[in-house]
């Protein structure tokens, strides 16, 4: 039976020496990967509030929606002539059209919101891990 080699079973610290450059050592490493980590987290947890009020923002259309049907069912029994019922329709049509129409439109500005807001976050850490790199290798006196 052939012994099967756990690829996860090794020392990181000597993984780890193999990648140190001049100044740039295992805790400068640790902490950008720690860093990245705290950056994506949180990245993270601002789409999933933003899904949140979307979620939110649904089941409130979904209820008013509801409400409107019922309402618009009672007010359809009184109604006799077929112009008039046609008018009506038409206009409960056009009114729920412009419901939908402004619903997208809020939750698109909710999630190009979040998105805007977890890719600048996520920008800004490369750009800090960027430049932390660069003065962990000597090319830059600024820390």
């Amino acid at each position: 039976m052939t012994k099967f080699n756990n690829p996860f079973d090794f020392d990181f610290g000597k993984v780890m020496e193999h990648f140190k450059t001049a100044g740039a050592g295992y805790t400068p490493v640790m902490e950008a990967y720690r860093k990245n980590l705290d950056a994506l987290t949180r990245a993270g947890q601002l789409m999933t509030e933003g899904l949140q009020t979307i979620v939110e923002n649904q089941r409130k259309m979904l209820t008013s929606a509801m409400k409107d049907v019922a309402q618009s069912t009672r007010d359809f029994v009184d109604v006799k002539s077929p112009q008039e019922r046609l008018a009506r329709q038409t206009a409960l049509t056009k009114e729920a059209f412009e419901k939908g129409v402004d619903h997208l439109r809020e939750v698109s500005e909710i999630l190009l919101k979040s998105t805007r807001e977890s890719m600048d976050l996520l920008n800004s850490r490369v750009s800090e891990s960027l430049d932390d790199i660069k003065h962990n290798v000597g090319g830059d006196d600024k820390k």
